[in-house]
């Protein structure tokens, strides 16, 4: 059993700009909640009650999400100990980065709180219903340090496996080229950490190049269920416009948005808290927690995460 996970949350999300200018990309909305409290679910769902996240950008907008609570704090490897809370039954504890230490370096950055133990390792920015249980299984009953769930099909493919082994990442090895696309969570055990240099800023692919050439680098292939990279506008925007990725019973409007009566509300979302004007006409768009959209305002395929002028026009923006 994986007992552990970790949440990717240090990244700058620059494909998501200017979103990502007020908030971290994970913890910018999706269905009117944290993109990034979809992952702590599903480790949830596994039975993990002990989670890490690791942060860098705004990260003062992480503990404000995250306030901090009493109890154990381990220590980074770069001396600063980590921010100890909670989520529903789950304890959290925020690693901070002050240099982004990138995928590798930030894993080897917590070794203190892994151990000798798997871990699950999630993206943060990923949205997906794919069925976990099948890497759980197949890490906890094999010899591979590292084990990848992958999809047949996706816009990079470039995994290569042989059976259930990963034998090549880009062909870097020479050895073939990719025929599978990687989701983005994956299974580590405790031992690959020796893999990985301290204090280094370093992706984790070399070290999966290296248990590749060695055999022991996992693969479990799931087409089932949706997967989603919410990197960019024009996804983030597409995840919202599908009924397939809805959660089941989530109302587009949330029970606290204060909405006037001439106001009209279409193919929309909009997060707690909003208040919109008399006659205001919104299209095709997502509204921000907190937001105020003055009267007669028309906003139509855009994202909206700060106050709106009276009589504003605005059409496929960011604001």
């Amino acid at each position: 059993m994986i007992k552990k996970a970790f949440i990717l949350g240090a990244g700058l999300g620059t494909r998501l700009r200017p979103l990502t200018n007020v908030r971290p990309k994970p913890l910018v909305p999706l269905f009117r909640k944290p993109m990034m409290q979809y992952a702590m679910d599903r480790a949830l769902e596994l039975g993990i009650k002990d989670i890490a996240i690791n942060t860098h950008h705004l990260a003062e907008v992480w503990e404000q999400y995250f306030p901090n609570a009493d109890g154990t704090s381990y220590e980074g490897l770069n001396g600063l100990p980590a921010r100890s809370s909670s989520y529903k039954e789950a304890s959290v504890s925020l690693f901070n980065e002050p240099e982004l230490l990138e995928t590798g370096g930030g894993i080897r950055n917590i070794s203190n709180w892994i151990e000798d133990e798997s871990v699950l390792i999630y993206n943060g920015d990923i949205f997906c219903s794919i069925p976990l249980e099948p890497l759980v299984d197949l890490h906890t009953n094999s010899d591979f340090e590292a084990t990848l769930i992958l999809r047949s099909e996706g816009p990079a493919k470039h995994l290569a496996i042989d059976g259930n082994k990963i034998v090549d990442i880009h062909n870097k090895l020479g050895k073939a080229n990719g025929t599978h696309q990687f989701t983005g969570i994956y299974a580590i055990k405790g031992s690959i950490l020796k893999r990985i240099q301290p204090n280094v800023k370093e992706s984790i692919i070399p070290a999966f190049l290296e248990l590749a050439a060695e055999g022991k680098l996992g693969a479990v292939v799931v087409d089932e269920g949706e997967w989603f990279d919410l990197g960019t506008r024009e996804m983030y925007l597409e995840a919202h416009a599908s009924d397939s990725m809805v959660p089941s019973n989530t109302p587009a409007v949330d029970s606290s948005a204060q909405i006037a009566s001439t106001a009209q509300i279409n193919s929309s979302w909009i997060c707690g808290g909003t208040q919109i004007g008399e006659g205001a006409k919104i299209q095709g768009s997502i509204i921000w927690d907190g937001v105020k959209i003055g009267n007669n305002t028309q906003i139509s395929s855009s994202i909206i995460f700060s106050d709106v002028e009276d009589g504003a026009v605005l059409d496929n923006t960011d604001h």
